[in-house]
């Protein structure tokens, strides 16, 4: 019943606004209409009617009988805005903070500076090597048959040998069932 009367207060709510703010009456357009029905499944019907009189309770003031005789006035929050460290989370952030780098990254950062310098002289030499190449300085060879072959698997071979001879008896096994 309760669930009725929210449903009328809205009702006459929305119907309020349309006439006090322009949206019927008095006009020469057609009213247009449209509406849609949708059927709420019987398993989720309860969940739903439950989450409506919650809702409506934080929402509506009603008196005795569950009438809504207003709206209720909003409160805001004043509690924590984030929640504290755990005590946890404190002790792990303690021993983050009292970590310190090990010595050995001195001498990794020793060595480190050395193969740098290792490092550019080959790519140095690689450079100049990549700069002096000249496309025109290839000699073209010939390409035939067993450079092709170089480059062909046996396995495949093979494979393609076989399919060719079966497919070769099954042509000679349908023109001998087709001549009889």
């Amino acid at each position: 019943m309760k669930l009725l009367n929210l449903t009328n207060w809205l009702h006459s709510l929305v119907g309020f606004f349309t006439f006090q703010m322009g949206g019927g009456g008095g006009g020469s357009q057609p009213q247009t209409q449209t509406s849609y029905s949708t059927n709420l499944p019987e398993y989720a019907k309860p969940f739903y009617e439950e989450l409506l009189k919650q809702t409506g309770k934080q929402i509506y003031k009603t008196d005795a009988s569950g009438n809504v005789t207003g709206v209720q006035e909003y409160t805001p929050y004043t509690g924590e805005r984030v929640a504290p460290f755990t005590p946890g989370q404190e002790a792990v952030q303690a021993e983050v903070a009292g970590l310190r780098a090990p010595g050995g990254f001195g001498t990794a950062a020793t060595g480190l500076g050395t193969g740098t310098g290792l490092g550019y002289g080959a790519a140095g030499a690689g450079l100049s090597q990549a700069f002096g190449y000249s496309p025109t300085a290839i000699s073209g060879g010939t390409f035939g048959a067993p450079e092709a072959a170089s480059y062909m698997s046996p396995y495949q071979s093979n494979v393609t040998d076989i399919a060719i001879i079966e497919a070769e008896e099954q042509r000679d096994l349908a023109n001998a069932a087709g001549a009889t």
